[in-house]
């Protein structure tokens, strides 16, 4: 489907009415947030009852995210038979016939000339949970070059782009503007988040000294793309009780094993993630720390797996996703699973299982640490009669009992094992 018939749909639609659903990444949501923002600007608005257009921002990563993504879209043209159902992105790039039933598709080229034209942010009339918890997520990068055996992503988003500071800065203030509390930078891989004359820590100085909006957080970071001075930067604003910066980064680490991280073509050594780490944690026992682990590797054996064991129970995380591998067509690491060795389902689960407790018990160690002490919150929704759920700046989820009305707030809240609901 052409761009141009897009536009030819969008300006002689008999209703202006639309509905956006995203599966998988937060650049996904960011993007599909981002053309419900055009669209609520060209006169449309956001519309779960009658929609007359629904897009659907579908993922490939895993087989899960795949086979949601046709579920959801399949779901929403049987409970809206009379809607344009537009499935865009992954997904499609991965397998168009996969939406055959869709009245069009845009993979990923033709997405990224729709992204390209749009210089508008979302608004809390979206009928998506960012918009309404007053979180605006904003892509600064999207693209991915390197190629982890493991990953489908480089083969669907293989141009790389990055918003240039100036346009990053008029979004953030818009968002400012229409009364945002944080703003989450997101990308497909971060770490190629550059241009001629920027970088992230260029874009991090700008967003500092020119815009006002009171909590910046991030997307995931890999290792290789935190240098020395971004880790002095941050490190210098966490100092104050309630910093600009967010406290919580999200480092994928994928396996503790130096061999199996080979295998993964990971671009960073155990000792450079080990580093980093340190370095973000000296000085700094609140900030949250989160990760990616993958169990189940092709060739992964029991002593590497208890490698990444080991390596998971020494450093100081707050948060762990656990996945099991499955192989991805088109992969390095499928093609070569025989070779290498496959790991049994059951053995997947154990691995995972594993993890996952110790991923809570660590969990509940952080969050111990933080009771008695006071930490900025943003409320993102009411969940109770007067209990209001919200998120630390390191990340930790709290409900707090408030006759207010605290939508959208960010208040100084003194820590308690109820509020943690330990």
């Amino acid at each position: 489907m052409s761009i141009s018939k897009f536009k030819e749909i969008i300006d002689h639609a008999p209703r202006k009415t639309f509905l956006v659903k995203s599966l998988g990444c937060r650049t996904n949501q960011a993007e599909v947030l981002a053309i419900a923002g055009w669209l609520e600007k060209q006169g449309w608005k956001s519309d779960s009852v009658s929609p007359y257009l629904i897009i659907i921002n579908t993922c490939a990563v895993t087989q899960k995210g795949f086979a949601e993504s046709k579920r959801t879209a399949k779901l929403l043209k049987k409970r809206y038979p009379q809607a344009k159902i537009i499935p865009i992105g992954c997904g499609v790039s991965f397998s168009p016939q996969a939406f055959s039933f869709a009245s069009f598709t845009f993979d990923n080229p033709e997405k990224e000339k729709i992204l390209q034209k749009i210089n508008c942010p979302f608004s809390f009339q979206i009928n998506h949970p960012f918009p309404r918890s007053h979180r605006f997520l904003l892509r600064i990068q999207s693209g991915c070059r390197q190629f982890c055996t493991y990953c489908i992503v480089p083969f669907l988003r293989s141009s790389l782009i990055s918003l240039p500071p100036a346009k990053a800065i008029y979004l953030i203030k818009q968002a400012e503007k229409k009364g945002f509390q944080e703003v989450v930078l997101t990308g497909t891989n971060l770490s190629f988040y550059r241009g001629k004359s920027f970088s992230l820590l260029t874009l991090l100085r700008k967003i500092e000294k020119e815009t006002s909006l009171p909590r910046i957080s991030f997307g995931s970071l890999n290792p290789e793309g935190i240098s020395p001075s971004l880790i002095n930067f941050l490190k210098k604003r966490w100092q104050t009780n309630s910093p600009r910066f967010s406290r919580y980064l999200h480092l994928p680490l994928q396996s503790g094993s130096e061999k199996i991280l080979k295998k993964m073509n990971r671009p960073y050594h155990l000792s450079q993630y080990l580093k980093v780490v340190d370095k973000l944690t000296q000085d700094n026992p609140f900030l949250g720390l989160g990760t990616d682990i993958i169990v189940g590797f092709p060739g992964e054996t029991e002593k590497e797996f208890k490698e990444t064991v080991k390596i998971i129970q020494q450093l100081p995380f707050s948060r762990l996703h656990v996945f099991r591998y499955n192989p991805r067509p088109g992969t390095a690491a499928a093609k070569m699973e025989k070779e290498w060795g496959r790991v049994s389902k059951e053995e997947k689960i154990r691995r995972a299982a594993l993890i996952r407790k110790i991923g809570k018990e660590k969990e509940k160690a952080f969050k111990e640490k933080l009771i008695g002490k006071t930490f900025p919150v943003l409320f993102l929704e009411q969940v109770a009669p007067q209990k209001w759920y919200g998120l630390t700046d390191n990340y930790i989820g709290i409900t707090y009992p408030s006759s207010q009305n605290l939508q959208g707030k960010i208040v100084s809240v003194k820590i308690t094992s109820r509020l943690l609901n330990l």
